[in-house]
């Protein structure tokens, strides 16, 4: 006859083995997190060194005084490229946010991709005034990294109908969503600057403020006449 297990070393049994699961679990989650936190780095310092190429060309069209077409070409083709990996750098954060991943760093990154958008709109603002050819609009989007509810629900309806727009007009459109409630001073100075006191707001070539859209055919009628100006 079979002797019978004590139940006490049997719990204990148990309690060993889902112990050492769980531990398992947590270090894989905590190795991967690490993996992604140092891809997310490696993609910003990619990103820097590629923002100092377009900066450097930017300073280029600044001293050369005239600038021909070539010139132009290139410049607005390299901040593009910038404005595409910048972009792509913002979707993976986002997917990182949305499955609760690395909290710690997320801040950081956050803020680091904020000013990348920044540096990105002046860039793009330089050559605006350096190119003929540069035949597109900024359309800067103010936002809230936490919103309230009421600001959350224009937020979701407003980024819908500038994706559209984008989709759309395609490069003709320099869509720059930037948060202003990272407590960065230089996103500060630019929401003072252009005088955005409701969020979330549209600002169109630095000269038109949008704080209240109605519609997506309000907000179209606006940048086309833009385009065509």
């Amino acid at each position: 006859m079979k002797k019978a297990l004590n139940p006490t070393r049997v719990a204990l049994m148990a309690g060993a083995i889902t112990l050492l699961v769980f531990s398992i679990g947590i270090w894989f989650g905590l190795n991967m997190q690490d993996q992604r936190v140092e891809e997310i780095k490696n993609d910003y310092l990619q990103i820097q060194i590629n923002w100092n190429d377009v900066k450097l060309q930017s300073e280029i069209l600044e001293k050369n005084g005239i600038s021909n077409e070539k010139m132009c070409e290139t410049a607005v083709n390299q901040n593009l490229n910038f404005g595409e990996q910048v972009y792509e750098k913002g979707k993976k954060i986002e997917n990182y946010e949305q499955r609760n991943e690395f909290s710690d760093q997320l801040i950081i990154q956050k803020k680091e991709h904020n000013l990348l958008k920044l540096q990105f709109w002046l860039n793009s603002m330089n050559i605006q005034k350096k190119c003929d050819n540069a035949k597109y609009i900024n359309v800067v989007y103010f936002y809230k990294d936490n919103p309230t509810n009421i600001e959350e629900e224009k937020q979701n309806k407003l980024s819908g109908i500038l994706f559209d727009l984008k989709q759309e007009k395609g490069h003709k459109i320099m869509l720059i969503p930037i948060a202003a409630d990272l407590k960065l001073s230089s996103v500060e100075t630019m929401v003072s600057k252009y005088a955005v006191n409701k969020f979330p707001a549209v600002l169109i070539n630095e000269n038109i403020l949008i704080e209240d859209v109605k519609s997506k055919e309000d907000l179209q009628k606006i940048i086309e006449e833009e385009l065509i100006s």
